[in-house]
């Protein structure tokens, strides 16, 4: 979920984050705190998702606070009799609970 990297990583505040600074030792700016206020607070889904672009904007373009480098990913190939399971929440494979299905 954008909240849980964006306010751990980057919000200022005390009681919203205990790190000063948010980790960054970026100091307090406005119009991020309010991005990310509204994003956690937003119930509709694409508007909560336009709070967080905000942010991001702010984060990677506006301040530079940080400069995105490198992203995960991986690739992999299954034959089509193996099932496979992935966690819903952060998409880690469980191969444990891998399946033949023939």
């Amino acid at each position: 979920d954008a909240n849980n990297f964006i306010f751990e990583s980057f919000a200022y505040g005390l009681s919203r984050n205990p790190v000063g600074g948010g980790g960054t030792n970026w100091g307090k700016y406005d119009p991020f705190e309010e991005a990310i206020a509204k994003g956690a607070t937003e119930t509709d889904p694409a508007a909560r998702m336009d709070f967080y672009a905000q942010a991001e904007q702010i984060l990677n373009w506006d301040q530079c606070v940080m400069i995105p480098i490198y992203w995960d990913s991986q690739v992999a190939v299954t034959k089509p009799y193996v099932q496979r399971t992935y966690s819903k929440i952060k998409g880690f494979e469980h191969h444990e609970k891998w399946d033949i299905v023939k």
